[in-house]
């Protein structure tokens, strides 16, 4: 039986930038959104470079996982709805948030690079 290990990389890294977004929400007082507050101006400006590195795995990992998907699928390859499941809800999180990227100032993405 295979782990799952892999299929939970873009839902561990979101789960990452969600928690930092939520570490200076209590710092704060204030959910992260585009310049509110800045990243570099927050207790945790130290792990910036960290979290830039999770949140490239994790868009990475959701592009990356999902056409290795499609191309197994395409071979006739099944797999198990947990499998699927993870990496679907982990890349579906990822797209909402590029999403938001392009379209509002509420996308944690558009936060981190601010």
């Amino acid at each position: 039986m295979k782990s799952p290990a892999i299929e939970l990389i873009p839902l561990g890294c979101f789960a990452i930038l969600l928690a930092f977004a939520g570490a200076v929400f209590f710092d704060s007082g204030v959910w992260p959104s585009y310049g509110n507050p800045d990243p570099k101006d927050t207790a945790f400006a130290s792990l910036i470079p960290l979290i830039m590195a999770v949140v490239t795995t994790g868009v990475l990992a959701s592009l990356l996982g999902g056409g290795w998907r499609l191309v197994q699928r395409m071979k006739g390859q099944v797999f198990t709805l947990k499998s699927d499941g993870l990496l679907t809800t982990g890349a579906l999180l990822w797209l909402t948030d590029l999403s938001l990227l392009f379209t509002s100032n509420h996308s944690l993405i558009n936060w981190m690079l601010d």
